[in-house]
């Protein structure tokens, strides 16, 4: 996918008030758009904005639900009190998993984004454990997966509305379909919250809601990779949802968790990603560093309901 040209900030990353025009993106879907971006100011940094239109009541969430064993003490940290809430996957075998015919064992959803969403524990050597917790409050299908802990969380009400709020472990979640958290709000009402520390960069993931919450945005722009994209701070992470049309930013897992794909109609010829060789459809909108993607907590999907 051609990476699209933003104007070039006025200084760092303020963008003097300018919105990207969403005529110059790809459709993914009529109600689903998605654009890339390389800059060399402030420093060279690469990623993505996927612009959901969630007017379309055709549109469905999914997150990552329970894993066999939820509720059990983690086997792999017994000297901890951690419980198994998900089992990590990559962003990647979400999505394939979610398209997979329910025949082949998978849930035949016509899924046109993924996206990693909630930090977790246990986070330490080895790096690789198989379950996750401490991850905020996880809803999926109505179901609650992991209870809040205090990080804001963006969630998806049974009646199709959507916000960015912090709930208590005791509030009910009854009218909730899906929630997924992130580490803090980072803009509110297009005012920027994050410090803006130039020593914090990093690969990150930003979700935003427009004023009125009709669009939501999925950001990524990666990071440690000094001759690719050195990465963001939070402060740079509103000051791109707001150039893409946010009002409300919340700073999600990043690093290497960092990932974003969508599901082209049609096999695209700019898919250079080596891991999609087989399915040429499937389109990673980052790199990772050493391409390497990580197993993460609780991927985020987007599916056609018809």
């Amino acid at each position: 996918m051609p990476a699209a040209q933003p104007e070039t900030p006025a200084s760092g990353m303020d963008f003097g008030g300018r919105r990207f025009d969403w005529a110059r993106a790809k459709e993914i879907h009529p109600s689903i758009l998605c654009t890339s971006f390389a800059v060399e100011h402030p420093r060279l940094m690469k990623g993505s904005c996927v612009r959901v239109d969630l007017a379309d009541t055709n549109l469905r969430f999914l997150a990552a639900g329970r894993a066999k064993a939820w509720g059990e003490p983690m086997p792999e940290c017994p000297d901890k009190p951690y419980r198994i809430r998900t089992r990590r996957q990559t962003v990647r075998d979400f999505m394939l998993e979610s398209r997979k015919a329910v025949s082949d064992g998978g849930r035949g959803l016509d899924m046109r984004v993924a996206v990693n969403s909630t930090p977790w524990s246990p986070w330490e050597s080895p790096w690789n454990h198989k379950y996750a917790d401490r991850t905020g409050l996880i809803v999926s299908e109505g179901e609650l997966v992991a209870p809040s802990i205090g990080y804001p969380s963006f969630i998806v009400y049974k009646d199709g509305a959507v916000a960015f709020r912090k709930l208590a472990p005791s509030d009910p979640i009854t009218n909730i379909q899906t929630a997924v958290s992130g580490f803090g709000i980072c803009m509110t009402n297009g005012i920027i919250l994050a410090r803006n520390n130039p020593a914090s960069l990093a690969p990150r993931t930003g979700f935003g809601l427009s004023r009125g919450q009709r669009y939501l945005y999925l950001f990524v722009v990666d990071g440690r990779q000094p001759d690719y994209s050195m990465g963001a701070n939070t402060y740079e992470v509103a000051e791109w949802l707001r150039y893409f049309g946010a009002d409300d930013g919340m700073n999600m897992d990043g690093g290497g968790s960092t990932t974003l794909f969508c599901w082209d109609p049609v096999p695209d010829p700019d898919n250079t990603d080596p891991k999609s060789k087989t399915t040429p459809n499937l389109h990673k909108l980052n790199r990772q560093q050493d391409n390497a993607e990580r197993s993460v907590a609780c991927p985020l999907g987007i599916y056609l309901a018809d």
